[in-house]
């Protein structure tokens, strides 16, 4: 619909119906249908519906822009993941896009502001991302100290032993919080090999 309201409506009611089916219902009858939708101007007509002051509003776009999976709408959700309200729903919406995120947080990463890298240092960690190793690495010397505690707690999450010698020389960090998270990733890292710790 060219009228936003008849969207943001009709965006509310499709996720009420969705919560009320089976996954597997959901899945054939609704979700199937949504991803129809990639590469189409209905992605840019929801990324529009962003901009709702109504916070339930806003979370249900998020999980169709997940369901549907284009890429368009991942610099939406990683803004998205900076409002606490919504940083969970963007994070399962990232999840369900599955294969297109790492390259997007790689390409995203050198170029996007403080808030955002560190962010994206946290979804690297948040969804497994073992494909993140580079990114981390430049993560672990940012200039920012948030972004280097984040990516170093990644490091942790991802088990990614490799990169021990860079998070033990922020061990000597005066930021008590890079310190910490780096303390936080030693820990993770020596349950999957204490002697490399």
């Amino acid at each position: 619909e060219k009228s936003k309201n008849a969207r943001l409506s009709a965006v509310c009611a499709l996720e009420k119906i969705r919560q009320k089916l089976s996954a597997a219902i959901a899945e054939d009858v609704v979700d199937s249908r949504l991803r129809e939708f990639k590469g189409s101007t209905v992605v840019d007509l929801l990324l529009d519906c962003l901009s709702s002051s109504d916070i339930s509003v806003r979370k249900a776009v998020v999980r169709i822009l997940g369901i549907i999976g284009d890429e368009r709408a991942a610099g939406a959700l990683l803004r998205g993941c900076g409002d606490d309200r919504l940083r969970s729903c963007c994070l399962q919406a990232f999840r369900i896009m599955g294969e297109i995120v790492s390259p997007f947080l790689e390409s995203e990463f050198p170029s996007a502001y403080e808030a955002e890298r560190r962010i994206i240092a946290y979804l690297c960690g948040e969804m497994d991302l073992k494909g993140c190793e580079h990114l981390l690495k430049q993560g672990i010397i940012d200039p920012a100290p948030s972004v280097r505690k984040e990516a170093v707690i990644a490091c942790g999450k991802l088990g990614l032993g490799g990169m021990i010698p860079g998070i033990t020389g922020i061990l000597d960090e005066s930021d008590e919080d890079v310190r910490e998270g780096a303390g936080i990733a030693l820990a993770r890292l020596a349950e999957h090999g204490r002697e490399g710790v």
